[in-house]
């Protein structure tokens, strides 16, 4: 499996950090080795500016749930 590749792109709700803690929509890209979101743009995907990454150095099976 080439590492880059993606496994999973779909959209999630994220509940935010502020006191209002508003729920937002965020595009998730999940690839062998590290989870990425970006805003809900495929624009920013494109150009790959992600507002966050979290390394995943260990992943054995990715199953969506029902």
């Amino acid at each position: 499996m080439n590492p880059r590749s993606i496994v999973l792109k779909d959209r999630l709700f994220k509940q935010g950090k502020a006191i209002n803690k508003n729920v937002e929509k965020r595009l998730v890209t999940l690839t062998q080795y590290e989870l990425k979101w970006y805003h809900d743009d495929e624009v920013e995907f494109a150009n790959n500016k992600y507002m966050g990454l979290v390394k995943l150095p260990f992943i054995y099976d990715v199953v969506k749930s029902k």
